[in-house]
């Protein structure tokens, strides 16, 4: 590993410890004062499904903790962190759905107004309204008709409400959006709770232990906003397509869950590699990899994972995982192989770029190294596995 790459390893790791974030919070407590007066801030925009899904929730959330709640509207993100958006929105909204049925809300059928101007004239409405639980109100009627594709219901919720002109319209999301980007996120559907983020229903577990720890105890008002996981005990069948990324810590954290559900079910599972956004020609910003490490590694405390000593696979390192990934699959050993590469990458530090880095992931998943020498000495097909799999 380059000392320029030793040296930004050591800086994320840094900035993921404990101790970081509990200095962090203390300075920010102590700019507040320890008292009452905890402000949530919540970054909408109508067509995020994430979003929606939040405004549904947010009343009784911060009834039960006592947290004021603003409102920003903000714009589309940029395509530097959002750049395939139309698949995106199309994930996400089966996504949402899929959360809103597991967790007991509703959230519209039908298909979408396909009109991006919508969006727009409900921010012009949201925006010119002072008052928050009205604002959240009619995001809410806003939103529904929006997803269910209801024209008239959208226009009946916009009729003879205030609102600003279009071109104040897009300053205020525009600065909403810059907002939301000073402050550490690049991403509409955010919470930020002094300093930290929590995107979606399925990270507010983490700030509601975060509002206990605090001493905001509150009464277990909302049982259904754990940990999102389906429980599968039958026999599942049919196959499961599992797409895992050499530099994704989202991919480590995600075998062992994955190991899990194959054994209970039995389905078969069909492992397909993906070589990473940025080696594909796609951009992650800096303060896009911030936010998922710091994630990531909450997510692994949960767990019970290790994580936080990096040495990020990119370039080389990814390739040489992929040139030896058919080994592992031939030998039944691919999820070992995964795993082993992950907690090398993800916890350890071990630079899989080099052939020390590279041998210890390997051996550890029962794959002899002079059968990974040979692959990374040949041709392969490895390239036209991860075309097919993008």
């Amino acid at each position: 590993m380059s000392a320029l790459r030793r040296i930004k390893a050591r800086g994320v790791q840094a900035l993921l410890s404990d101790s970081m974030r509990d200095a962090h919070r203390l300075a920010r407590r102590s700019v507040r004062g320890f008292g009452p007066g905890r402000t949530l801030r919540f970054y909408f925009r109508l067509d995020d499904p994430y979003a929606h899904l939040l405004v549904l929730v947010l009343p009784a959330l911060c009834k039960a903790y006592g947290l004021a709640l603003e409102v920003v509207v903000v714009c589309t993100p940029p395509p530097d962190v959002l750049p395939q958006a139309e698949l995106w929105t199309a994930f996400a909204l089966r996504d949402a759905r899929d959360l809103a049925t597991h967790l007991g809300l509703g959230f519209p059928s039908g298909d979408p107004i396909p009109d991006a101007e919508c969006a727009v004239m409900a921010a012009s409405v949201l925006l010119a309204e002072p008052d928050t639980a009205t604002l959240l109100a009619l995001a809410q009627a806003l939103g529904e008709a929006y997803w269910a594709g209801g024209r008239q219901a959208f226009a009946h919720a916009m009729q003879e409400r205030p609102r600003l002109s279009a071109e104040q319209t897009q300053a205020r999301t525009e600065e909403g959006y810059r907002t939301l980007r000073k402050r550490g996120h690049y991403h509409s559907g955010m919470l930020e709770y002094e300093g930290e983020w929590y995107w979606g229903l399925d990270r507010l577990w983490h700030l509601r232990e975060r509002l206990v720890r605090e001493g905001l105890a509150a009464d277990d008002l909302l049982p259904q906003w754990g940990h999102v996981r389906a429980e599968v005990t039958g026999p599942a069948g049919g196959v499961l397509e599992y797409y895992y990324s050499f530099r994704s810590p989202y991919s480590y954290l995600s075998v062992s869950a994955v190991r899990d559900l194959v054994e209970r079910t039995g389905v078969e599972l069909r492992i397909r590699p993906v070589m990473p956004m940025v080696m594909r020609g796609l951009p992650v910003p800096f303060i896009k990899q911030l936010y998922i490490a710091r994630d990531c590694k909450r997510e692994a405390q949960r767990l019970g994972v290790p994580f936080g000593h990096i040495a990020d696979p990119v370039g080389v390192g990814v390739e040489r995982c992929m040139a030896i990934f058919d080994i592992a699959q031939a030998k039944g050993r691919a999820l070992d192989f995964l795993e082993s590469a992950g907690r090398g990458v993800w916890a350890e530090g071990h630079d899989v770029a080099t052939d020390a880095g590279l041998r210890v992931v390997s051996e550890r998943a029962g794959i002899d190294w002079d059968e990974v020498s040979e692959a990374l000495n040949g041709e392969g097909d490895w390239r036209a596995m991860a075309e097919e799999n993008r």
